[in-house]
């Protein structure tokens, strides 16, 4: 970060620290007071969104030390998870993913919600 700005992710979970990983293109600081890690999101086409969330490095200190550190998620106009897309430790399969799903510089991935009736 430059200047004064303090990230917001910094400032709703001070204990977290600086991020120790390469955030992917695109995503920006979607932290509120509600998280207890950071939260990212990235618009990929109309009214849906990726998020992804950061648990922290050391296994023993995450909000659920049994799951992956990073989680991907698609999400609705509200910011709702409508399908899960990678949980991983490692960063570069969360990059990985998204290049597989890039085509033309745009995201695309598939809404696997079924339609009511």
């Amino acid at each position: 970060m430059t200047g004064n700005k303090k990230a917001k992710y910094l400032a709703q979970c001070p204990t977290y620290g600086e991020l120790d990983f390469i955030l992917p293109e695109g995503f920006v600081d979607d932290t509120t007071h509600e998280d207890d890690v950071p939260k990212f999101i990235r618009q990929i086409s109309g009214e849906r969104y990726l998020r992804l969330t950061a648990d922290y490095l050391v296994q023993s200190e995450r909000m659920h030390p049994d799951e992956a550190r990073f989680a991907l998620h698609l999400c609705d106009e509200e910011l709702n998870a409508i399908a899960d897309l990678e949980f991983t430790d490692d960063i570069v399969d969360v990059i990985e993913f998204l290049s597989k799903h890039t085509i033309d510089g745009e995201i695309e991935i598939a809404d696997s919600r079924k339609p009511g009736p």
